[in-house]
């Protein structure tokens, strides 16, 4: 089959390339992270493709470009968690704007670029995880013990084409 996320390089860099079908397929990383200690999260990417009428505000067209998910513990069960998903919105919505999860009712989307975003152009993100999940949640984080990303284009029945790079963790 074909393979949905593939490492490219362009002038020595490698980047994580996303090609995908109608399929929602994440690709994430365990850990275990400290939010008062490593508070600041950062990335590159671009979408190419956006996924055709792709909007995070209805359930049937929640297809984002690019998203960047945060995944912080709640404890015991394991889907007791809360999840930041950041995202390069199909949509015209304001930047900044929060909005609940459909299919997860412990997320929050947060949208970081728009329709108006130019396509096919690398674009330089970093986000304070801390006082996002703060404002968001109306308290103070737990344990950050993943990061994932997704481009998906299921709802819309559609392709969506996105690049991302340089995913990275700070403490300042």
């Amino acid at each position: 089959g074909r393979k949905l996320y593939i490492v490219r390089t362009s002038e020595g860099d490698a980047y994580l390339h996303a090609d995908v079908p109608p399929v929602p397929i994440q690709i994430g990383k365990k850990m275990k992270l400290d939010p008062k200690d490593w508070p600041y999260l950062s990335w590159r990417w671009r979408v190419v493709v956006p996924p055709e009428g792709g909007d995070e505000r209805y359930k049937e067209k929640n297809d984002s470009g690019a998203a960047i998910y945060v995944v912080f513990n709640r404890g015991w069960p394991k889907f007791r968690r809360h999840v930041i998903k950041y995202v390069w919105s199909s949509a015209d919505l304001p930047k900044g704007e929060v909005l609940k999860g459909h299919y997860d009712p412990n997320m929050y989307v947060v949208v970081l670029r728009n329709a108006r975003s130019p396509l096919n152009r690398w674009f330089s993100e970093k986000v304070n995880v801390f006082q996002d999940y703060k404002r968001i949640f109306r308290k103070d984080p737990p344990e950050i013990i993943g990061v994932a990303l997704m481009t998906d284009a299921d709802d819309t029945n559609s392709r969506a084409v996105a690049d991302y790079d340089d995913i990275v963790f700070w403490k300042e």
